[in-house]
């Protein structure tokens, strides 16, 4: 039997919850969407730039290889500046991607205001032998706790932001023992005698 999302609806008509909780879902939603924004532009630059490609073959392409690839790097690459604030930052990721997981694939089942405003997440499975589908919970969370949820994205998003703009300067200004050898030719080569 499929779920039973009449007696939901029927709360959320005209219930100021329903706007409560839209918003609290928003605000995970919107902050993991510019944190992943940011987290593509971080595997970009150190795979193009900041010798990524020679860890891995092939540009991550989603969240989850995303996440791997810049731990993966920032493990590897001796010299990679920020390489403690990448490894915190797929920490962060990853404690929070369950999170946005059940919330972005989920819907509101069940709201209890009395359990400290227990807000129950759940999808639809398929059970291919028995042709029904079943509502599985995925995760009970108090606005509390969504709320901070929230809160870390936000965190979360200004970090990715900020570490991405510290790796694309690190990207256009190469360390100096890298520039001073050219600059050194350059100046030992005697200029053309007119």
């Amino acid at each position: 039997m499929v779920g039973d999302m009449s007696a939901v609806r029927a709360r959320a008509e005209g219930e100021e919850w329903v706007q409560g909780i839209s918003t609290l879902i928003g605000v995970v939603v919107l902050n993991l969407a510019l944190f992943e924004f940011d987290l593509n532009d971080i595997a970009d630059t150190l795979y193009h730039r900041l010798g990524g490609d020679r860890i891995e073959p092939r540009l991550p392409s989603t969240f989850p290889t995303c996440l791997a690839f810049v731990a993966k790097v920032a493990k590897r690459q001796a010299g990679l500046p920020c390489r403690a604030e990448m490894l915190a930052l797929v920490d962060g990721a990853v404690r929070l991607s369950s999170v946005r997981y059940d919330i972005v694939h989920g819907y509101v089942a069940d709201y209890d205001e009395a359990r400290h405003c227990l807000i129950r997440f759940a999808r639809m499975k398929t059970d291919r032998d028995a042709a029904a589908m079943h509502e599985i919970t995925l995760r009970r969370i108090t606005r509390e706790d969504l709320a901070a949820a929230g809160a870390d994205a936000a965190r979360l998003a200004g970090r990715a932001a900020a570490l991405s703009a510290k790796l694309q300067e690190s990207a256009r200004s190469p360390p100096a023992m890298t520039l001073r050898p050219a600059k050194a030719a350059a100046r030992s080569t005697p200029a053309p005698k007119e």
